[in-house]
């Protein structure tokens, strides 16, 4: 059983086009404006550069009102809606910076200018993702991943030359069942940045979702080379080797994540259902006892569900009839 992640926390590259961004735009406004608008530019300039400060503090509030003096103090230009995007965006407030980059964009009449204000509207509609989800609106969910990838593509068809916008479409590509899609663009990163943990992390969530469990074995081995302290990386290849029939090698990995972090629930159900197609109910029941009483009724369904699974192939199995009858008598919490 997988838990997967909430895009939020793989979102990948927004320091690329936020806060070094960010300090450049600062130093060429201060200029610009210096020099061809007097004190109006010299007061833009500061509250440019005083909200690059807050940003950099991750003061965002304070970041997002200097910015807003920005606006007012010239409101046809791309640059203070495009920063104040940037501090909602760490706010959380997806909506207003969707807005506000969306306003940019509008204005912002440079050749390729708008490459990285598509690239950072993406990112906001990956975050609005999460907050959807979390509210039960599916819908809402795959309007906003359909925008995001929409706003990568635009962003990369302007120019786009870094990794970031195709690792953030292949994940949303991931997330709606595009699968070929996805893959591709994860492997186009993977091919780019050969040490990229989390274009294996994803790249293998999508091979274990097509059921190329080999393929997405070797990715997540791969990912612990490049970060051998990953107990989420150990915890899925565990699941990995599990689905290949490699129960032994399995039950080592899983072990493996759990000395790296005790507290992954799915980590020792996995663990107990190998132990349960071994046949051995007493190591089984061990683990099972252990984390039941710690897992909510979302977990315990799809423990269930990968016990209901594994009869299926092993129907004499008594080990697996006496786990079903554990998480089934189990109370609901």
């Amino acid at each position: 059983m997988i838990h997967r992640r909430t895009s939020i926390g793989w979102l990948v590259g927004l320091a690329s086009a936020g806060l070094g961004f960010l300090l450049v735009i600062g130093v060429i406004l201060f200029m610009i404006f210096t020099l061809i608008r007097g004190r109006s530019g010299i007061t833009y300039g500061r509250h440019n550069m005083a909200g690059n400060s807050y940003y950099e503090s991750r003061i965002y509030k304070r970041a997002a009102a200097e910015y807003t003096a920005m606006i007012e103090l010239d409101p046809n230009r791309p640059d203070g809606y495009l920063l104040r995007a940037m501090a909602e965006y760490r706010m959380g407030a997806f909506d207003k910076a969707i807005a506000d980059n969306t306003k940019a964009i509008q204005l912002e009449h440079r050749p390729g200018g708008s490459a990285a204000i598509y690239y950072n509207r993406g990112l906001d509609y990956n975050g609005k993702a999460d907050i959807d989800r979390a509210a039960a609106n599916l819908t809402g969910v795959k309007a906003d991943r359909e925008h995001a990838i929409a706003d990568f593509t635009q962003s990369l068809d302007l120019g786009d030359k870094g990794t970031d916008a195709y690792h953030n479409r292949g994940f949303q590509y991931g997330q709606l069942g595009k699968n070929d899609l996805a893959i591709a663009d994860l492997t186009r990163v993977i091919t780019e940045r050969p040490d990229d943990y989390g274009a294996y992390m994803d790249r293998g969530m999508i091979y274990l979702n097509t059921r190329e469990n080999d393929k997405a074995a070797a990715d997540f081995q791969q990912a612990i080379r490049i970060n051998p302290n990953s107990a989420r990386a150990w915890g899925v290849l565990g699941w990995a080797q599990y689905l290949t029939g490699d129960l032994p090698t399995a039950i080592q990995t899983d072990q493996q994540a759990l000395q790296l972090d005790r507290s992954q629930n799915y980590v020792h159900l996995n663990l107990g259902l190998c132990y349960a197609v071994q046949g051995d109910w007493n190591a089984a029941r061990q683990e099972y006892e252990a984390i039941l009483p710690r897992v909510g009724k979302v977990e315990r369904s799809a423990g269930l569900t990968d016990i209901e699974d594994a009869l299926r192939k092993h129907p004499d199995s008594s080990a697996l009839k006496h786990a079903r009858a554990l998480f089934s008598s189990a109370p609901t919490h």
